[in-house]
């Protein structure tokens, strides 16, 4: 919702971030229980069957269970509601979700701090993908939230004071479409850390994520204000923003389709994610929405209905 690009190392340990982010009624569900053959079973969109960790192929698993066991004998499964690599944090959403129960299975407790941080330095410090700490701690944590991410990496998290009726308008209003395209916000991250490593342009990469840091902290002022125009306002901004750090997190088609949203009558928008396809969101006000919808619908796009959760993971049910 701001200051999206900020969370990321390269940005942070240098200026410090700011995050408004949210987490949404849409799930990774992940099953893992004590197998009765020897060895791991593993089932994604393919299966496995390693006999040891270090067999296993899918690489947040091997990690997981190297950082919390058990190291045989034990079945994996996970499902989501919504395609990969569409920019709604469903990879860190899996990795917070497997340490949930791996945590559960080792009958151990564990906070929502832990859980993102440990996530965190599977995806980033382990495997080396390029991203921020959002996804992370809204999966672990839920609701509306701000994160204040100091240059050493400690995070600061507040939830929001949003009052109800405002809460209800900004689910109302907010209006998602799935734009069918996937892609690898890694390789997204990694096209803007190369231009700002970029003596030519590592001002301008490092000025652009700085207006989305201002950006983030008037978010959070207009959300708790009820100044839900203005909200809009600064999605618009963040957007205009945040497409100018690199040619990949946009392209002819996604700026079409932004273009004639806004002339529907959507205030503001952006994609969501690291940008570059997944998910086209607006914020449009009741006497527009019509025509924003017959125009997107139009242009082939399919509305996706967001309402925001407010419980992070959390152990459905003990097998």
């Amino acid at each position: 919702m701001g200051g999206g690009g900020t969370d990321l190392p390269h940005y942070y340990q240098k200026h410090g971030s700011h995050i408004v982010t949210a987490a949404v009624q849409k799930y990774v569900y992940v099953l893992a229980k004590r197998w009765f053959e020897k060895g791991i079973r593993v089932s994604y969109s393919k299966t496995e069957l390693a006999p040891s960790i270090e067999d296993i192929e899918h690489p947040v698993v091997k990690e997981a269970l190297r950082l919390l066991g058990p190291d045989k004998e034990i079945e994996i499964v996970s499902m989501a509601d919504i395609p990969a690599k569409t920019g709604m944090g469903s990879s860190s959403s899996f990795t917070v979700g497997l340490l949930n129960a791996l945590f559960a299975i080792n009958k151990t407790s564990v906070d929502a701090k832990t859980l993102a941080e440990m996530a965190f330095k599977i995806q980033n410090e382990i495997l080396k993908e390029d991203g921020g700490k959002q996804d992370q701690y809204a999966a672990a944590y839920g609701g509306i939230i701000s994160l204040r991410i100091n240059r050493a990496g400690k995070v600061l998290v507040r939830e929001l004071r949003i009052k109800d009726e405002t809460l209800e308008e900004l689910e109302n209003n907010l209006i998602c479409f799935y734009t069918g395209m996937q892609r690898n916000s890694t390789d997204i991250h990694r096209s803007y850390l190369n231009s700002s490593a970029d003596t030519n342009s590592d001002g301008d990469v490092e000025d652009r994520l700085s207006e989305i840091k201002v950006i983030s902290i008037a978010v959070e002022k207009a959300l708790e204000e009820g100044n839900l125009n203005e909200f809009g306002s600064l999605l618009h901004r963040h957007w205009l923003s945040k497409r100018s750090l690199c040619n990949s997190i946009s392209n002819g088609i996604i700026d079409r389709w932004y273009s004639k949203g806004l002339n529907a009558g959507a205030i503001g928008g952006k994609i969501m994610g690291a940008g570059g396809g997944g998910f086209l969101i607006f914020y449009c006000e009741n006497s527009s929405k019509k025509a924003l919808r017959k125009e997107m619908v139009n242009e082939g796009l399919e509305e996706t209905k967001l309402r925001f959760e407010f419980q992070g993971s959390k152990i459905a049910a003990h097998i």
